[in-house]
């Protein structure tokens, strides 16, 4: 199963960063005089906002109340989505003709294809011990966009895409992509913005107000959503054989599902790939990764247990995983 984030769509020409949404956002109309406040604190503090969620977190000191969170919440749901329907819009009215749907489904059911020679074979041997004979596959989406949807040329697009049943058969077995989940929403409906828990809420007064915290703290909003698609990527990643993190930064907002999937390393027999985009590599000293994979792990495995689990991570950086184009 795969765990996709914004390095997904950056990957694919769209402008869905954070630093990308702040122009459009800083220049849009509102009468709320909190909204204001918000949007003068991101201009003012741009480099402070890199991880709007978290920043949001941090800004809560200087909400008043919980109708000043209502205002800035609903106001910067809003325009995000409407800064990425459009950003959406422009990719496939522009773009999606010239991707390569198919190098999508090959990257997607072949994974190891970008590992490293060790790490290739000590995944094989892996392999080797289960019956490949039918390989299922599903993807938990932390975007709110449907790019990889359009990329399927799937009709029928919701937060939850299940029984999809896109097929490869090979010599050694079947491959089908079965599921597409955005676990935070999407553009259309149930969007999460917030943070991981209670002690990222700056603000004491309202990370102690259940309307706030079920605003702002994200498996309390997906649990009031009662849409139970966090149930069905929790199951996910308890079944799966290999979990990949593709795009993502593994930041402290999401620290629910790192611990998850390190929980999953620690008790049972699974194996984790971590793609990661790093420009800065330098190749001739290329022995320095390890310091990098090393910090990576210590984001969600405890120091103790580094040793015990990190055998079982793989890395894969800056590799050509949906290169599309």
């Amino acid at each position: 199963m795969y765990l996709i984030g914004n390095g997904f769509d950056l990957n694919l020409g769209l402008k869905s960063s954070y630093n990308d949404f702040y122009g459009f956002y800083k220049i849009q109309e509102s009468d709320s005089y909190p909204v204001k406040n918000f949007k003068d604190n991101i201009s003012n503090n741009i480099d402070k906002w890199s991880d709007l969620e978290l920043a949001l977190g941090e800004y809560t000191k200087e909400i008043n109340s919980l109708d000043e969170l209502d205002d800035i919440h609903e106001n910067i749901v809003e325009e995000l989505a409407e800064y990425l329907t459009l950003a959406q819009k422009q990719f496939t009215k522009e773009k999606i003709s010239s991707i390569n749907n198919e190098k999508f489904i090959e990257d997607l059911f072949h994974p190891e294809k970008f590992l490293l020679v060790r790490d290739a074979i000590s995944l094989r041997k892996f392999f080797g011990g289960k019956d490949r004979r039918h390989n299922f596959y599903s993807i938990v989406n932390f975007n709110y966009t449907h790019t990889a949807e359009h990329i399927l040329g799937l009709n029928n697009i919701s937060n939850r895409n299940s029984n999809l049943k896109i097929e490869k058969k090979e010599d050694v077995g079947l491959h089908r992509l079965d599921s597409i989940f955005h676990v935070h929403g999407t553009i259309d409906s149930d969007m999460v913005i917030g943070v991981d828990n209670a002690e990222q809420i700056i603000n004491k007064e309202l990370s102690n107000n259940i309307d706030a915290t079920n605003h702002l703290i994200k498996r309390d909003c997906n649990l009031v959503m009662r849409h139970g698609i966090e149930s069905d990527c929790e199951k996910l990643i308890s079944e799966a054989d290999l979990i990949c993190i593709f795009g993502s930064s593994i930041g402290e907002t999401d620290q629910l599902w790192w611990d998850l999937i390190a929980e999953q390393l620690k008790e049972r027999n699974c194996r984790l790939i971590v793609f990661e985009y790093l420009p800065s590599i330098n190749k001739r000293r290329s022995q320095l990764l390890e310091r990098r994979r090393r910090a990576l792990l210590k984001k969600f495995i405890a120091p103790e247990e580094l040793e015990a689990v990190s055998k079982h991570v793989y890395f894969s950086f800056n590799s050509e995983m949906f290169f599309l184009n």
